[in-house]
């Protein structure tokens, strides 16, 4: 699916312990204490001293008990994975409600981290981050990462140790070692299949499979409840919302894992194709947007039309095919018909290239992108209108239904 395009939200409050309840911990209002500025020193010192040295081993010293284990996982993502650009900024206390963080000598630091794959990244990232630090009065150290609200993304390399496996235009990232080979062919199959009908993309492909869920929805920033049917997102990886930016794969392992081979390459090819056209952040409808993402995924693919549509023609043998193309809230992760509608998106997509040929298809896709609609692609393109086309989709619906 396309991203789930969430902004971040920073806090401003402060560092002292953190209460339980509805209760949050903030410095008294006026003048910095000289309390505060001492902290505050000793945590630009600890970030400028993370920066220098991720990745290259030797952090035990910045590292507080509780953190040393993360800090030391992070280290080896930095490493494995190869960084053009890694900067940690100190911005402000982090606000923070509901939790007690114990012992009293440690607090939450909002950190702005700027990053960049090398070779795979396109664009700088920048999140801030909320950041435990450990502080004796003497030095800060690393503590972890906090948890904060549902839409505060965190980069997956800050919270979970991942094997990497790197291809020229491929970069693999698994929780589980055991998952690497398996997603490392995947990948390494979906590229060329988005070459096939986009031979001038030529960029690298992402895929990450966090060992949790739940790492997968802060990398996202969403609750479970958005991506508990998704088998992977394709987001931009700080949600940024313009294109041109660095768009990652993450597959959801509750769901992804339990796909057979032949499905499993299909969904890594669908969001390989929204990689290669900035599906995350396209202006065009969602059914395009997810439609163009199958027919990528499908071209080759031999499976007939009965099992690939099998949800969408079965409701159009119950009641008839739908009256109009799919709505934004019909591709919801909650929405219980979810693959019903992927799969008629997909169908349009399918018409649209057997009608008109697939360079028509990539076309018509181009301008309802670059417009934000398909009204000037449907007439500028195929010559038709968006109330004549739906005619003919759902004629090609019933008749798939009738003879599949």
């Amino acid at each position: 699916m396309a991203g789930l395009v969430l902004a971040c939200a920073a806090g401003v409050a402060g560092f002292v312990v953190l209460t339980d309840g509805e209760d949050q911990a903030k410095l008294p209002r006026g003048s910095s204490t000289a309390l505060q500025a001492a902290r505050e020193e000793r945590v630009v010192e600890l970030l400028d001293q993370l920066t220098d040295t991720l990745g290259h081993g030797g952090l035990e010293p910045l590292a507080a008990t509780a953190g040393a284990d993360q800090l030391d996982a992070v280290d080896a993502n930095v490493r494995r994975i190869g960084f053009s650009t890694l900067a940690l900024r100190y911005v402000a206390p982090a606000e923070q409600t509901g939790q007690r963080l114990i012992p009293e000598n440690t607090w939450v630091a909002d950190v702005q981290v700027t990053w960049q794959f090398h070779k795979y990244d396109p664009a700088e990232s920048v999140l801030e981050v909320p950041f435990v630090v450990v502080d004796d009065g003497g030095a800060a150290r690393f503590g972890g990462i906090s948890a904060g609200p549902p839409d505060q993304r965190v980069p997956l390399w800050l919270l979970e140790r991942l094997s990497v496996r790197k291809t020229e235009r491929t970069l693999v990232l698994a929780g589980e070692p055991r998952r690497l080979a398996t997603l490392a062919r995947l990948a390494s199959r979906a590229v060329p299949a988005v070459d096939a009908v986009l031979p001038g993309w030529g960029g690298a492909l992402v895929l990450a499979e966090p060992a949790t869920s739940s790492d997968l929805n802060r990398a996202v920033g969403s609750d479970a409840s958005a991506t508990t049917q998704l088998a992977g997102v394709t987001t931009t990886v700080d949600g940024t919302v313009v294109p041109g930016g660095t768009s990652h794969v993450l597959l959801n392992p509750d769901v992804f894992d339990r796909l057979g081979p032949r499905a499993a390459q299909i969904v890594v090819s669908h969001e390989a194709t929204h990689v290669a056209t900035d599906g995350a952040v396209s202006a065009a409808p969602q059914w395009l947007v997810e439609g163009f993402a199958d027919y990528v995924a499908l071209r080759d693919s031999d499976l007939p039309v009965g099992v690939s549509a099998g949800q969408v023609l079965a409701e159009v043998r119950k009641d008839g095919p739908p009256a109009k193309l799919p709505a934004p809230a019909d591709f919801s992760g909650q929405n219980v018909n979810l693959g019903a509608r992927y799969e008629s998106a997909w169908l349009a997509c399918r018409l649209i290239g057997e009608e008109y040929g697939e360079q028509a298809l990539v076309a018509f896709y181009r301008r309802a992108d670059r417009t934000g609609e398909t009204t000037a692609a449907f007439r500028g393109v195929l010559d038709t209108s968006e109330a004549a086309f739906t005619r003919s989709w759902r004629d090609y619906l019933v008749d798939l239904a009738s003879s599949s």
